[in-house]
């Protein structure tokens, strides 16, 4: 708090000194928009302008920016979820199946995560069969 107060008298003092009047610490001057559009200026804390950060700060480009998701990893990434979701869906559809129990249907997990659609016919049929033989009898 100290710090800015000091800043300030210096400040003052240096514009004496100088033949200047001294910086206006009044917060009635103060800048519409269109006159800091205009100026192209606004401070931004410790006295720096907008301009002058821009010109130390420039913008990159997105792809400099986000080097990890240009068009093309985007477009793997995409594949690669829509393969994951076609290889996992038996394995879910045998889980949330109530076809099977216990470890009846852990080896049927396992049929279809690793044979994927051809382990969920196979599941399927052996499991629908099973059911036709129960009720029939």
């Amino acid at each position: 708090m100290r710090a800015p107060v000091l800043a300030l008298c210096f400040a003052s003092l240096a514009s004496m000194a100088v033949g200047q009047a001294p910086p206006d610490t009044s917060r009635s001057r103060r800048m519409s928009v269109s006159q800091i559009v205009a100026n192209g200026t606004t401070t931004l804390g410790r006295g720096a302008s907008r301009r002058a950060y821009v010109q130390r700060h420039p913008r990159k480009p997105a792809a400099a920016r986000h080097p990890s998701m240009d068009p093309d990893t985007r477009l793997i990434i995409l594949a690669v979820s829509v393969l994951a979701l076609i290889h996992l869906t038996p394995s879910i559809w045998v889980l949330a199946s109530g076809r099977s129990h216990g470890g009846a249907k852990f080896g049927w997990f396992l049929l279809a995560l690793l044979f994927t659609w051809l382990g969920l016919a196979v599941f399927l049929i052996s499991t629908q069969a099973s059911r036709d033989r129960n009720s029939g009898a």
